[in-house]
């Protein structure tokens, strides 16, 4: 619905593909119940990161979420990411299994693409797991992505006009 939405609107479509980090070690560790405990925290964790009431959060497969950010570019669905992986980890679910880390973590990939007509929403997922699978490939705890290094200042189209200031009775202004 969104692919289709951003579509007609012209607007970017942001993805980020999460995979928890040594999640099968952690089950081993500390159990299924453990593991699904582990899951609903990380989960909630990065809710909170997603700002904005379209952006959303899915589990993707067993140990795989997915950020859906409409109208988000690359330099933004690359923002969200690092504040993904940054809150995963502050959490310090201890994690003794783990090769990366002594912590919980996730890697991640993220993509943003133009929606056109000729494109089907696959690209994009494929484009994401890409960097997802590059992000695993060089080590973990980590983002991935094409992103450009810092996005462009956005300039007004129109400068803010400057008004007197308005001074009100304090009679008046107590019951507004």
């Amino acid at each position: 619905a969104e692919w289709r939405r951003s579509t007609r609107d012209h607007h970017p479509l942001g993805l980020v593909m999460i995979d928890l980090d040594c999640y099968h070690a952690y089950n081993e560790q500390y159990g299924h119940l453990g593991g699904d405990r582990c899951l609903q925290q990380v989960a909630d964790a990065m809710v909170r990161c997603l700002r904005r009431p379209s952006d959303y959060l899915g589990r993707y497969g067993g140990e795989e979420f997915m950020a859906v950010l409409p109208n988000t570019d690359a330099a933004g669905a690359k923002l969200v990411a690092e504040r993904l992986r940054a809150a995963v980890e502050a959490l310090a679910i201890p994690h003794v299994a783990s090769a990366c880390a002594r912590v919980v973590t996730i890697t991640a990939g993220f993509a943003s693409l133009a929606p056109t007509p000729e494109l089907a929403v696959d690209r994009l997922i494929a484009v994401a797991d890409a960097a997802l699978l590059r992000a695993k490939a060089t080590g973990r705890n980590r983002v991935e992505g094409e992103a450009p290094a810092s996005r462009a200042t956005r300039v007004p189209a129109v400068a803010w006009e400057r008004f007197a200031p308005v001074f009100a009775d304090p009679w008046f202004a107590d019951r507004i």
